[in-house]
């Protein structure tokens, strides 16, 4: 299928006569004055929509499931990026040498209106007409270009094309859709929904319709943003996001990475830019400022590459790491209706070759690991190289694996996606079966040059090659993966991160000074701790410290107020042991002991803070 799309502020077309004998029947049309009716509209108009010109072809017709699925993708990218919900179709077999038949490009056609009919306000010329038109183009710098659109590309990656391995630590290469047993159950999910496709059953708990923002909701983090364009943080979900950067910040830091921070919006009239946001595919969102046209940055290499090419660099420079947490447009397939995210963070590492990258790339894999261990994912790594770059570097692949500790799941690509050669990424699974990437780092040899980022050897003038790493990758798919990954499906959030480790539920006001004593001191042993102290049933407050999922919880009666030790709940166990404060207390700090102390946010009891959609 060929596209030719424009942003156009406007499109009308009147189909005037038939020009097939096996044309679409139109509503309203007809020769010599005679109407004809069908499901199709004769004539019509649509505002501010991206106009498709659309030629089918005959390898859509040999599969017509796979066509319309990448095409209603293709198109709802395009709207999505172009900030429209509205999509004109418009038959044009003149943009292909090979087209289908009327029939075939009339069944095609009406498939995709279907599948983009209620996500978008869709109008479809009739299949098989001579017409008059008359369309405006908004006239930015993206308001117009081309795409092919291959059956294959319906399904979330080219499957098909690609070639599968999976290699352990020792070298040894096997089938990926082979039982693999003793390879554990998180590598099989990860298998299942990379490779072949398949969603195994997750048991009853598994929701296969849960978004993001569903999950962050129902555990009290996130709200729906209603007509913002961005996540909504909650009092606790600010401190968890807050909490992660924090930690996220001092591991790159650490590392070596130079903070920055640089814009969000780039001007679609430079060079630069203009091929970057081609790069991307369309991700990215554009804004206009007057006169200027804006592209939303999706990730942070934009701004580092331009900083970048401002430097007066030479080989003794080298490495240079610039590091930024903040917020990016995300692509325009999330399952969610807001568009920014936070990336938490993003390193952009300039190298001197390709020699050394490959070395860079490996200790920045560590770090990629290191993080994904703390958040307690269970992620497996999926190794993604072209085959030009496989072709020539199989031992530093057998290398990498082995500075893991388990197996690694290989995709060679046969034509790059993107700017890289090669990405490792950290891919969880949902309850559902869905891949969350929760960390990645990738070899890139284009961008640099792109943006003009230069360094001098000393003999000669050189482009860098440029590593991209973010240890967690997005926030909300970081929280989702600790939040609803099969191993950790209704357990706490970790310690480490939630705003409240313990709460005390009083049996009723007689108790609640014991409550608040030993609050007291919890909190003076570094321990973020609360009171329940509503009027409410104790099993409706012991429901939303599950909700919450708070780890150590607490109900204090007459026992407890005379002395007698806590009779504690773990959350992760479901078990109740009994213990005195200091022993909680060190229970907390030892499970918190590899992550600073942070104080709560907001009143020490629950009464006090403010409820949001309940």
């Amino acid at each position: 299928m060929r596209v030719l799309f424009v942003h156009s502020d406007r499109i009308a077309f009147e189909a005037t006569a038939k020009a097939d004998e096996a044309a679409e029947e139109a509503e309203g049309a007809g020769q010599n004055g005679d109407a004809e009716r069908g499901t199709v509209p004769a004539a019509g108009e649509l505002e501010d929509c991206v106009t498709a010109f659309v030629a089918v072809e005959p390898l859509d017709g040999s599969d017509v499931d796979a066509a319309v699925a990448a095409a209603k993708r293709e198109l709802g990218d395009l709207a999505d990026s172009l900030n429209t919900d509205r999509i004109a179709l418009y038959p044009c077999p003149l943009l292909s040498d090979d087209r289908a038949d009327t029939t075939t490009a009339a069944t095609v056609l009406g498939r995709v209106e279907a599948a983009l009919d209620g996500e978008y306000d869709v109008l479809r010329a009739p299949v098989g007409w001579h017409a008059s038109f008359e369309v405006s183009c908004k006239g930015h710098p993206l308001s117009t270009g081309v795409r092919t659109v291959d059956p294959d590309r319906g399904a979330d990656r080219e499957r098909s094309a690609s070639e599968w391995y999976l290699i352990t630590p020792d070298g040894e290469r096997r089938d990926p859709t082979a039982t693999n047993a003793d390879l554990g159950a998180a590598l099989r999910r990860v298998v299942a929904a990379e490779v072949t496709g398949e969603r195994p059953n997750a048991g009853p708990a598994a929701d296969e319709g849960q978004s993001v923002a569903e999950t962050l909701s129902r555990a009290g983090l996130a709200a729906d943003s209603g007509p913002g364009a961005g996540r909504t943080w909650l009092p606790r979900g600010a401190f968890v996001r807050d909490r992660l950067t924090a930690y996220a910040d001092d591991l790159v830091r650490e590392f070596g990475g130079l903070p920055v921070e640089t814009p969000r919006a780039y001007d679609l009239d430079a060079e630069a830019v203009r091929a970057h946001a081609a790069a991307f595919g369309g991700r990215g969102g554009r804004v206009d400022s007057g006169k200027r046209h804006l592209f939303l940055r999706p990730a942070h290499c934009l701004g580092h590459c331009s900083l970048l090419a401002t430097a007066d660099l030479d080989a003794s420079d080298l490495p240079v790491r610039l590091y930024e947490s903040g917020d990016a447009w995300n692509a325009p397939n999330s399952r969610d209706h807001h568009r920014s995210v936070d990336v938490v963070p993003e390193m952009h590492t300039a190298v001197a070759d390709t020699g050394e990258a490959r070395e860079a790339f490996r200790r920045q894999a560590t770090l990629v690991r290191e993080a994904n261990a703390a958040l307690e994912t269970a992620a497996v790594p999926v190794l993604r190289v072209t085959e030009e770059f496989h072709a020539g570097h199989e031992e530093w692949v057998e290398t990498l694996v082995a500075d893991g500790d388990g197996p690694t799941l290989v995709e060679v690509v046969p034509d790059r996606p993107g700017c890289w050669s090669a990405r490792l990424d950290l891919v969880a699974t949902d309850a559902g079966g869905r891949s969350i990437e929760t960390g990645t780092v990738r070899l890139d040899r284009e961008t640099a040059a792109r943006f003009g980022v230069e360094f001098s050897d000393g003999s000669r003038t050189r482009t860098p090659t440029l590593l991209h790493c973010s240890p967690t990758g997005p926030l909300d798919d970081a929280l989702r993966a600790v939040l609803s990954g099969p191993e950790r499906e209704g357990s706490e959030l970790l310690t480490w991160l939630a705003p409240t480790q313990v709460r005390l539920i009083p049996v009723d006001g007689d108790h609640l000074g014991t409550c608040d004593d030993v609050v007291d001191r919890l909190t003076d042993a570094g321990v973020r701790a609360d009171v329940d102290d509503r009027a409410a049933p104790v099993g409706d407050r012991l429901a939303r410290a599950d909700d919450e999922r708070v780890p150590h919880v607490a109900v204090v009666g007459d026992r407890e107020r005379n002395g007698e030790p806590l009779r504690v709940t773990n959350r992760a166990t479901g078990r109740e042991r009994t213990t005195d404060v200091d022993e909680l207390a060190r229970t907390v700090r030892e499970a918190t002991a590899a992550h600073p102390a942070r104080e709560r946010y907001g009143p020490r009891r629950v009464s006090e803070t403010l409820a949001f959609g309940e």
